[in-house]
């Protein structure tokens, strides 16, 4: 066999290894939607980025990434997308040049996307920044939880408490057993049932349980929203965490880099009005360390 050929062999035999780990092919059982609450900059607390969040269970994985991209992606809403544009005559959505970026009164919007392989301890993490897809694998972390007695309702589970340390931030996170998944928002889990709340003790980063909905619909699954997942650039924790935080600190900025002769426009979801975007004086990350 040549060297050439055994060489295209092994590079296949990657690619369907890396696509076979990061699908989540089991079908969904619960969707929980929390409200993400981040202090971005501590030298203007106000307003905290906030978005709605979307964690996909199966019994023995996750995706948690924004409602937003999991509303553009739902299988029953391509399909029907898929069948108005088979049917339209003659429609076309025109875009004016330039680019568009997508944010909140809080700062930039952030597209990502972490999936949960609890069977084999995996997270993979999707990070679209700018106009790059970033891959970053590692392992799901193992947080010591100290459980306590107390107890409180969420969303009419009986709920208890317990704190933990992560990535430099205590948490206090409040689980249910009546829902037996070991898993929660973000990267947070580990614990004997659901996480449905979450907050570090400085009130820096916040997981509000919004709503829980039992999936209906068969087609589904964990599996990752990214289309050629295969094409996104693997990057390592110290690198995925100083990319972000220069695409979070001044998007524009970095946009501006990568298209100098391209403007931007911001489109804020929460105030279309509002085309300003203030600089992160001081940047706060979700991981500490």
């Amino acid at each position: 066999m040549s060297k050439c050929l055994l060489n295209v062999i092994m590079s296949l035999g990657m690619i369907f290894s890396f696509l076979g780990r990061v699908s989540g092919q089991e079908k969904t059982i619960l969707n929980v939607v929390y409200e993400f609450k981040h202090v971005r900059d501590l030298a203007n607390p106000e307003p905290p980025y906030v978005a709605d969040m979307v964690l996909s269970l199966a019994k023995n994985t996750s995706r948690y990434t924004t409602i937003y991209v999991y509303n553009n992606n739902k299988p029953a809403l391509l399909a029907q997308q898929e069948q108005l544009q088979s049917t339209a005559s003659s429609s076309a959505t025109t875009v004016v040049g330039g680019l568009g970026l997508l944010v909140n009164n809080g700062g930039v919007f952030l597209r990502e996307e972490t999936l949960k392989d609890l069977k084999e301890q995996a997270l993979t993490q999707y990070t679209f920044l700018g106009n790059k897809t970033y891959l970053l694998n590692s392992k799901i972390p193992d947080i010591n939880w100290k459980i306590t007695k107390d107890k409180k309702e969420l969303g009419g589970y009986s709920c208890q408490k317990a704190l933990g340390d992560y990535a430099g931030r205590t948490y206090e996170a409040w689980f249910t057993t009546d829902l037996p998944f070991q898993n929660g928002p973000w990267k947070l889990g580990g614990l004997p049932g659901l996480i449905l709340e979450a907050r570090d003790l400085k009130e820096e980063v916040q997981f509000i349980l919004k709503e829980i909905t039992r999936n209906t619909d068969p087609e589904e699954t964990t599996e990752t929203f990214q289309l050629y997942p295969q094409l996104a650039i693997p990057v390592n924790a110290k690198e995925l965490n100083r990319l972000e935080h220069s695409f979070i600190k001044d998007p524009i900025g970095v946009l501006n880099a990568v298209f100098p002769d391209t403007q931007v426009a911001i489109m804020n979801m929460e105030d279309p009005g509002n085309r300003s975007l203030d600089k992160i004086e001081e940047y706060n990350p979700l991981e500490l360390d």
